[in-house]
C-alpha cells in the first residue's frame, strides 16, 4: 500500500455535473425508464383524441381519457421510484449500526464500512426534528434518533454544544429549527 496524500479542489459546477453523470451511470436503468415514461406520456398526449374516442365508445364519459392518462403516468412514476429505491438500498447497508461520537474538533459518525468526521467549521446546520437531532454538511444530512439518547435533555444538550461551535452562517440557518430557549441558552442569534 502506498502512502499517498493528494491535495485538490473541485469547483461546485463540476460537482453538479458529476452528480448528474454518476446518477445516470450508477442508476442507468432508472434514468432511461424515466425518460421513456416521459416520452410515452408526451406521445400519448398527441394520441389523446383517438384514445378519448375509444374510451367514449366503451361507455366512459367525455374527458375520461385525461384522467386515465394522468393515472397511468403517476403509476409509472410510482413504479420507477420503487425500483430506484430498491437499487439504492442494494448499494449500501442502511440498517447498519451507527456509532456517533462528539470529539473536541467535531463530530464522528461511522459504521463498520464507512466513517465521517465533521469539523465544527464544516457543519452547515443543526436541527431538532420530532424523531431526533439532525446536523448537516452541505446536502448531507445525518439523523441521530431520540432513541440513541438516554433522555431528550441529553439530546438537547448535544444540540446546544453543536450550536455553540457553529460558524455564524450555520447558526443563522439553524436558529429557525431550534427551540428559542435553546438558542438563548447558548447566546446565539
Amino acid at each position: 500500500m502506498l502512502d499517498r496524500e493528494l491535495t485538490y479542489h473541485v469547483p461546485f459546477e463540476r460537482l453538479v455535473k458529476l452528480s448528474r453523470t454518476m446518477s445516470r451511470k450508477a442508476f442507468g436503468g432508472v434514468w432511461w425508464a424515466t425518460w421513456l415514461l416521459i416520452a410515452v406520456f408526451i406521445a400519448a398526449c398527441f394520441a389523446g383524441p383517438f384514445v378519448e374516442g375509444q374510451l367514449v365508445r366503451t361507455g366512459l364519459p367525455d374527458g375520461a381519457g385525461v384522467f386515465v392518462l394522468i393515472a397511468l403516468f403517476f403509476a409509472g412514476l410510482f413504479a420507477i421510484r420503487r425500483w430506484a429505491k430498491r437499487q439504492s438500498r442494494s448499494r449500501a447497508d442502511y440498517g447498519a449500526e451507527v456509532k456517533f461520537r462528539q470529539e473536541a474538533g467535531g463530530l464522528r459518525v461511522g459504521t463498520n464500512n464507512v466513517e465521517y468526521f465533521f469539523k465544527w467549521a464544516g457543519i452547515a446546520q443543526v436541527l431538532i426534528e420530532p424523531d431526533g437531532l439532525v446536523f448537516s454538511h452541505g446536502n448531507l444530512f445525518f439523523l441521530v434518533p431520540n432513541s440513541a439518547f438516554a433522555t431528550l435533555g441529553e439530546r438537547d444538550e448535544l444540540a446546544r454544544e453543536i450550536f455553540a461551535n457553529l460558524g455564524e452562517d450555520a447558526k443563522d440557518r439553524s436558529v429557525p429549527h431550534l427551540p428559542p430557549a435553546m438558542v438563548r441558552a447558548v447566546g446565539g442569534a
